[in-house]
């Protein structure tokens, strides 16, 4: 009985971290809140490095565009021979936007994380996942405030399909229509690129705004977010009955 009357002792104090007073129905809070504290925080460093694991950061990119690049392209939209207006500028500029003037500006110090759009992650699809109602695939096209169209919905009496054509500057005449997915282009600054929608076989046109490459940097006009974009040249409409499935 001796025996299991210490033991109980033993046990007890252990419990109490060694001081008796406590033992009497008092509990060890300080105590019990350092191990909360350190749950917490082991639960907190799990979590930051999962999302580190799967949100892996990375540097901005040394090759072209950096962070010191201010790039311009020209593009366009052209839906049944239609050349639609400049999209508006966004509530908010990223790195890779547009200001209302028929150019992509590629200016990735713009952007809350420039490495996203720096060196080869500089590509089209920055610009359409940063323009609002803006879709484009290789099977889809789509305008602000327009049905998407898709491959084998109709221009007229005619079926279309999602073509990008791509100029590499202002003295290429001949461009070249880009396989596969188009989202992956590659800017260039000097570029131009056209989005269209059109019957196979129909010519691609040059972007109107391919006039803004050559004025300076100071000069481009710049639009207030939510301003209306700039009239578009005269349209061409070739297929005036425009039908989307």
């Amino acid at each position: 009985m001796a025996r299991t009357s210490i033991s109980r002792k033993v046990a007890r104090a252990a419990a109490t971290g060694g001081d008796r007073r406590l033992g009497r129905g008092r509990r060890p809070l300080g105590w019990y809140g350092v191990l909360t504290l350190i749950v917490v925080l082991g639960s907190a460093s799990v979590a930051y490095s999962r999302y580190e694991n799967t949100h892996p950061r990375q540097a901005p990119s040394a090759t072209p565009p950096t962070v010191k690049d201010t790039w311009r392209v020209a593009y366009a939209v052209d839906i049944c021979g239609t050349i639609l207006p400049n999209l508006p500028q966004p509530a908010k500029l990223t790195g890779i936007s547009t200001r209302g003037d028929g150019l992509i500006w590629v200016e990735p110090k713009l952007d809350r994380n420039p490495s996203l759009d720096t060196g080869h992650r500089a590509v089209l699809g920055r610009f359409v996942a940063s323009t609002p109602g803006l879709v484009l695939s290789s099977t889809q096209l789509g305008y602000p405030g327009r049905p998407t169209m898709t491959n084998g919905d109709k221009c007229g009496a005619s079926p279309g399909r999602v073509r990008v054509r791509v100029w590499n500057s202002l003295v290429d005449t001949t461009g070249h229509v880009v396989s596969g997915d188009p989202n992956q282009v590659r800017l260039e600054d000097g570029q131009l690129i056209t989005m269209a929608f059109l019957p196979p076989g129909t010519d691609i046109p040059q972007p109107p705004s391919r006039t803004n490459l050559s004025k300076p940097l100071s000069s481009t006009t710049t639009t207030a977010p939510g301003a209306p974009a700039p009239a578009p040249a005269a349209p061409s409409a070739r297929y005036p009955a425009t039908t989307a499935k």
